[in-house]
C-alpha cells in the first residue's frame, strides 16, 4: 500500500494545505526548492477582506484580486485580469 503522502514534497504541499506553516517549512527548507517560504503565510488581499466583511454574490471578485495582485508586482496571466 502506498502512501497518501509518500514523498518530502507531497509532505510539504499537504502541510502548506492544511496551514500548517511550521511543518511546511521543516519538510521545505530549501529555498531553492521554495523560495517563498519564509513569507507564509501570505497576507488576504484587500479585495477578499472587502469581500468577507460584505458578503454578497461578486462575479468581479477574481479580476478584483488578480487587478491587485498585478499592482502588487505578483505576475499573473492576462487572460485571469
Amino acid at each position: 500500500m502506498v502512501e497518501r503522502c509518500s514523498t518530502k514534497e507531497e509532505k510539504a504541499a499537504d502541510a502548506l494545505s492544511k496551514s500548517d506553516y511550521k511543518k511546511f517549512r521543516e519538510l521545505c527548507p530549501d529555498k531553492e526548492l521554495c523560495p517563498d517560504a519564509e513569507s507564509l503565510p501570505r497576507p488576504i488581499r484587500k479585495a477578499v477582506r472587502w469581500w468577507i466583511d460584505n458578503p454578497t454574490p461578486d462575479d468581479s471578485l477574481g479580476r478584483k484580486v488578480c487587478l491587485e495582485l498585478r499592482a502588487n508586482g505578483i505576475p499573473v496571466l492576462d487572460s485571469m485580469c
